[in-house]
């Protein structure tokens, strides 16, 4: 089943302060976030519901305590999708399930932290970066952690998700489909 989208975006001018400090970073030579947990393929519930936002939020938390403190858990699906109920006001029909504002899950996460088990996770890292910019991009993951992109999907990819390459006309253009976090 094709994961359903669910990302609210309201882009905003990138933060000139912001990139510079990116770009002042040094990247080191090799950096592996995801060396300490499996790759399982889970969708988190986000095959079946638009709660992509939650879903990278939960799978952030996962490598940074797994980096951090070798902590093996793993996010379920009913925790994402308790995560969206919370971030979304979802109130588990479809009709509500039309995706996560993102500033408003920011706010969320800064102010009320993630529930993992006993222990609440630390305020996260949002930094807006130039998209064109591939040493935001190694800056970022190296000295913040895990990176979570914004993607403005095409129809294309709805229709074939196992291809991605560029599609010509209508339904190969970015934002045909519409807005999902990764």
């Amino acid at each position: 089943m094709t994961p359903r989208l669910g990302l609210i975006h309201h882009p905003r001018l990138a933060s000139r302060r912001s990139g510079a400090v990116l770009g002042d970073l040094a990247v080191p030579r090799a950096c592996d976030w995801i060396s300490r947990i499996q790759l399982d393929g889970g969708a988190l519930g986000n095959d079946l519901h638009a709660n992509c936002v939650p879903c990278g939020a939960l799978r952030s938390i996962q490598i940074m305590r797994a980096v951090a403190a070798g902590d093996a858990r793993k996010p379920t699906a009913e925790h994402a999708l308790a995560l969206y109920r919370v971030w979304a006001a979802w109130d588990g029909t479809d009709a509500k399930d039309i995706g996560t504002d993102s500033d408003y899950a920011a706010m969320r996460w800064a102010t009320d932290g993630v529930p993992w088990g006993d222990q609440w996770e630390d305020v996260p890292a949002i930094v807006p970066m130039d998209p064109t910019n591939v040493a935001h991009f190694k800056a970022a993951i190296a000295h913040l952690g895990p990176v979570q992109l914004d993607l403005n999907m095409p129809q294309a990819w709805e229709q074939s998700p196992t291809t991605w390459t560029i599609v010509s006309g209508s339904w190969g253009q970015p934002g045909s489909w519409g807005p999902h976090r990764v």
